[in-house]
């Protein structure tokens, strides 16, 4: 019980440090993530970590946000989003993967080397479809860049036809 208690006297102190501190300790500065966004009444939230600060932005649609780790841009113009058919006939290509589990790197590899995109990260796969069968994230360490290029991905395709 002693050291639960001194556990938790030391992580409270810790987290109070890391939020109050003025000075963002070097540790953290590496650290980039997001951005994640909240539709709310008054518009987009977005949030992001950058050099490990924490920056929060109110948005209108539309709106471009840079995704820090991989460098790309996004525009958002909607918050809008229909169920799409499961079932497609009369395809000319299909490409299927799935068990991305968070590996930007593998998946964008995965994407290359099956000309579904370019050194750019943009949709060359003109009319063909994308099928990615579950396990998106839930261990890699850059789930939220495979979320955002997927919807990148998606957006890109549409316009395709």
């Amino acid at each position: 019980m002693k050291h639960q208690k001194q556990f938790f006297v030391l992580t409270i102190f810790l987290l109070w440090s890391l939020l109050f501190a003025a000075e963002i300790p070097d540790s953290l500065k590496s650290i980039n993530d997001g951005p994640y966004i909240f539709i709310t009444e008054s518009g987009l939230e977005v949030h992001t970590i950058e050099a490990g600060k924490h920056i929060q932005t109110t948005e209108n649609l539309p709106v471009t946000i840079t995704v820090p780790k991989v460098n790309f841009e996004i525009d958002v113009i909607t918050t809008d989003f229909d169920i799409q058919p499961f079932e497609y006939k009369d395809v000319s290509e299909i490409f299927i993967l799935s068990d991305i589990h968070g590996q930007f790197d593998s998946f964008v590899k995965l994407l290359k080397n099956g000309n579904v995109i370019d050194d750019k990260l943009n949709w060359i796969f003109g009319e063909g479809h994308l099928v990615i069968i579950g396990d998106v994230f839930d261990r890699g360490d850059t789930e939220t860049e495979c979320l955002w290029l997927i919807y990148k991905l998606e957006r890109e395709a549409w316009r395709n036809g």
